[in-house]
């Protein structure tokens, strides 16, 4: 900080939210009175805000260096993108939140090497650094709409990412196959399938994977072809039925088109 005139400039101070309003851009709802909106503006949204008013991006675009949510706090950004250049930091006990509308994403488009620390939900992440974007040890990201991969490896090795699904018209995907997007991940996640309680509720799904052993899917249970019930009931099998946790189609396999039950 240094004085000019009668003035006070801050230079890359950390802006902390007040949240006398929920605009973002609103410089009353800053510590520094002027909102952080540049790669040298750091902002710090606490878990309790003196004005009761947790941040809304939703009028421009919004370009921050490093963004740090306090464990409880939250984020709305609709229809706008809000570019993180620095490093993003969640919550160490509680959950930060991150949410918006279809249109609104948190963009990780720094020049150097980023990371993602401590807990999040986020609707939409985009990774877009060409030098790469690490999750710390211990580092928790659950995602709600859609992770992007613009550009960039996005590294979940030493974290803990998880594509959630809250209902049966709700999940989150992976995009590396939108055009112009080259990015890519390395690491674990675990991928949520909302499943209805009631009924038999036995569902088939794909991976999106290429040559992957039955060991790396984490198979187990008996080799061979399922062998339907004698009315070709789908929701269960025949009691001597081979069953696993892995299946594959074979379409050449069933004797008739009215039981195609035995093709896995």
């Amino acid at each position: 900080v240094f004085a000019l005139g009668l003035g006070c400039y801050y230079l890359g101070a950390q802006a902390v939210w007040l949240g006398n309003t929920p605009q973002w851009l609103n410089g009353s709802n800053w510590s520094t009175g002027i909102a952080p909106n540049s790669c040298s503006d750091d902002a710090l949204i606490p878990a309790s805000p003196s004005g009761g008013f947790f941040p809304l991006i939703g009028l421009a675009s919004i370009q921050v260096g490093n963004l740090t949510l306090e464990d409880g706090a939250s984020l709305t950004v609709n229809n706008q993108p809000l570019n993180v250049c620095g490093n993003l930091t969640g919550g160490l006990i509680g959950i930060a939140l991150i949410n918006g509308n279809a249109n609104g994403r948190v963009v990780l488009n720094g020049s150097s090497a980023q990371v993602v620390d401590g807990q999040f939900e986020i609707n939409t992440l985009r990774i877009n650094n060409a030098t790469g974007v690490q999750m710390q040890a211990g580092a928790a990201l659950d995602i709600h709409r859609a992770l992007e991969l613009q550009a960039g490896n996005f590294d979940v090795t030493n974290g803990y990412l998880t594509f959630r699904s809250a209902s049966a018209g709700s999940i989150a995907i992976l995009d590396n196959f939108s055009a112009g997007f080259n990015g890519t991940l390395s690491g674990s996640a675990t991928i949520q399938r909302f499943v209805p309680v009631g009924g038999f509720n036995q569902h088939y799904f794909g991976t999106p994977v290429t040559a992957a052993t039955f060991a790396q899917l984490g198979a187990s249970g008996t080799p061979g072809f399922v062998i339907p019930t004698a009315n070709c009931d789908e929701s269960q099998v025949a009691g001597n039925s081979p069953y696993g946790t892995v299946f594959q189609w074979h379409d050449d396999v069933p004797a008739n088109a009215s039981c195609l039950f035995n093709g896995w």
